[in-house]
């Protein structure tokens, strides 16, 4: 019997039951994926972990896997059932394929993803910081529910008309920048957050890199041009308002605190490092 190591809260759990999804019929043996953690006993009682959540709950997994440097050992099925679900749009991947396909326990196929650390934090899918920083963690969970990515433009806009900018001292593999009026800045691991908004639109967890974008001041009908802009399929124009970089590894000084929302978990860092794990880890969908 394969055993599966599922991290799903109360809500998720009753959410997969009511879909008919049932680990005994299936022949898997379910354990807890925190019961696991605890007690130090996942390397050797697991064969798959499967999160069912949103980019919170894969980043929680891969930041515990991480600290005991166990996310090479396992392979991790994603069941998107979060708010917003960013990270799993780069697989056009739903909570009614990822159900249908385990419940076959037929998986097309496996990618060897990386992701991003920020001093003792990794994070899969997107830093958002600066004036960006606050605007995930501000939306409320109903208001992204009912109205997706646009509740995300609504509290941008929101925070827009009454900014605050940052000066940055930037190192990006070894070359450095100075940066004044700063609004914020992305760190993309992937293209999107705020449930569909795409910013790094040239990032992807398959790239062994990074994505570095960030936006200075401007008058609003310019900063919603550029946020326009951002949604396109083509690559975004660097001109005075826009630089983008793709690295490997970072270096930001900031003149104060500067407000981050990592795959939506809220932090305050004026001088941090972010790098590219050199581990990776493996999804199966």
């Amino acid at each position: 019997m394969k055993r599966v190591s599922v991290l799903a809260n109360d809500d998720r759990r009753e959410e997969l039951k009511a879909c008919g999804l049932n680990f005994a019929e299936l022949g898997l043996k379910e354990m807890s994926f925190d019961q696991h953690i605890q007690s130090g006993n996942l390397n050797s009682e697991t064969d798959l972990v499967i999160v069912a959540g949103g980019d919170g709950s894969l980043n929680y997994a891969i930041n515990q896997l991480h600290k005991k440097n166990l996310t090479e050992k396992f392979s991790i099925y994603l069941i998107p059932m979060g708010t917003a679900n960013d990270f799993s749009r780069f697989l056009d991947l739903s909570k009614e394929k990822a159900l249908e396909k385990l419940k076959e326990l037929k998986f097309s196929d496996s990618l060897q993803l990386y992701y991003g650390e920020l001093k003792d934090r990794v994070f899969v899918n997107m830093a958002s910081c600066g004036g960006f920083g606050n605007i995930t963690p501000d939306v409320p969970s109903d208001m992204k529910g009912l109205m997706g990515c646009f509740s995300y433009y609504l509290k941008a806009l929101e925070l827009l008309t009454d900014r605050k900018t940052y000066s940055l001292q930037v190192n990006i593999d070894g070359e450095d920048f100075e940066f004044n009026d700063v609004i914020g800045f992305f760190i993309g691991n992937s293209k999107y957050a705020g449930g569909g908004v795409k910013l790094t639109g040239e990032a992807s967890p398959e790239q062994d890199c990074l994505d570095f974008l960030l936006v200075k001041e401007a008058p609003l009908l310019d900063l919603l041009d550029i946020a326009l802009e951002m949604q396109l399929d083509s690559s975004l124009k660097e001109d005075s308002k826009v630089f983008y970089r793709k690295f490997k590894n970072l270096s930001i000084s900031g003149n104060e605190q500067i407000p981050m929302a990592l795959d939506g978990e809220q932090i305050n860092e004026q001088n941090f490092s972010v790098k590219l794990c050199s581990s990776s880890w493996r999804m199966i969908y």
